[in-house]
This record gives C-alpha cells, structure tokens and sequence, in this order.
C-alpha cells in the first residue's frame, strides 16, 4: 500500500488569475444566454412561452373552482363574492337551480379545465424539449466548427 504525502498540495496560478471576461458577471452571461437561446428559438420560443402561461392561468382558474365545488358539496355559503358572482353566472346560464345540477356543472368545468391544463403542459414539455434539444445541437455545431476552423 502506497503512503499517503502529507505535503500541502500548491494550486496552479492560474486559477487564481481572474480572466478579462469574469468581470462581467452573472448578469451578463445570462444576458447573453437568454439573446443566444430566443435567436434560435424564434417564434416555437414565444409559443412554448404561451403554452407555459396559459397552464399556470388554466392552474388558477381550475383550482379557483374548487372552491364553490366544496361550497356546493357541504352547503358552505363562504365563497369570495367575485366567485359567487361568475358561479351564479354560470349556473343561470345553463339553467341549472337544484344542488345536484350544480356539482355537475362544477364537476364539468372543473374536469374540462383540468384537461385543458393537461393538454398545455404536455405541449409546454413537448416543446420544451424540442428547444432544449435544438439549442444544445446548435451550440454543439458552433463549438465544433469553431475547433475545426482552429486547427
């Protein structure tokens, strides 16, 4: 068994120097990778941009309709009066007055909303992916081309 030096081990000096770009910061970087990112994305970055917003809107909503659902299941009258008032809306609009009536259409909205979410999120992730993987190709491109134009 080979023994263990006890001598401090001395790093390189250059890692201690600091290289003109550091100075630049995170800000900067990131700056930089985000202009990179949307320059190759293009419009599929704006629409996954859309996707990502309208499930985190379609989240709110639906879970905002939970609460006239459980308002309607245990006979609770402790909704916000803006809910009360879209809820009301609703339920005159289809012509629905009995307490059943009503946990079907909550039920009904609530499950449509919830598959709307789904449907956006998937095609959020789907999207997501596809830049994820167009942009790592691309950078892979430029790092290549740039070490073949060096040698």
């Amino acid at each position: 068994m080979a023994a263990i030096s006890t001598k401090p081990v001395l790093r390189a000096k250059a890692a201690a120097t600091v290289s003109p770009k550091s100075h630049k910061g995170f800000a900067h970087s990131a700056w930089a990778f985000l202009s990179d990112f949307a320059g190759i994305s293009g419009a599929r970055g704006r629409l996954a941009v859309l996707y990502a917003l309208g499930a985190a809107l379609l989240d709110g909503i639906s879970v905002s309709f939970l609460i006239p659902l459980l308002g309607v299941l245990f006979g609770s009258s402790a909704i916000p009066r803006w809910l009360g008032a879209i809820t009301g809306a609703l339920f005159s609009l289809a012509g629905v007055h009995s307490q059943l009536g009503r946990l079907a259409l909550l039920l009904v909205v609530f499950g449509t909303l919830v598959a709307l979410r789904a449907a956006l999120v998937a095609a959020r992730d789907i999207m997501s992916f596809t830049l994820q993987l167009r942009f790592t190709e691309e950078q892979r491109l430029r790092l290549t081309t740039a070490h073949t134009a060096a040698r």
